[in-house]
């Protein structure tokens, strides 16, 4: 049997489609420990090797100082900071959606798409 990460069971109007792009299947790591962008916004999050934080209430610190601290309230409630896991969870749920969207997580803009435009 396969692992789980590599079957993909989801089926779309588009299936077939070649020209529909229905986003990433198998897993987000190379051994499929993430399926899903928020749990894989995690990972560097709390790793030694990338970002270094010891754990999410040192992420959310940073994030509570960070200038777009209030538009995060704005978006996921006031007191969003005074329940750290809860602004971990909104903030890597954020990250998730946040590279789903491919005109803002890659927009083609670099020369070489100006060229090609």
């Amino acid at each position: 049997a396969a692992p789980a990460f590599t079957e993909h069971f989801y089926d779309s109007e588009d299936e077939g489609d070649e020209s529909v792009d229905n986003g990433p299947t198998g897993g987000l790591t190379w051994d499929g420990r993430a399926d899903h962008g928020k749990d894989q916004a995690r990972i560097p999050l709390l790793s030694p090797f990338e970002m270094g934080n010891k754990d999410a209430a040192q992420v959310v610190a940073a994030l509570g100082k960070a200038p777009y601290a209030e538009a995060f309230k704005a978006a996921f409630g006031a007191d969003v900071f005074e329940h750290p896991q809860e602004a971990f969870d909104a903030a890597i749920e954020a990250l998730g959606t946040f590279e789903q969207s491919s005109a803002d997580f890659y927009p083609y803009s670099s020369r070489y798409d100006a060229f090609l435009a």
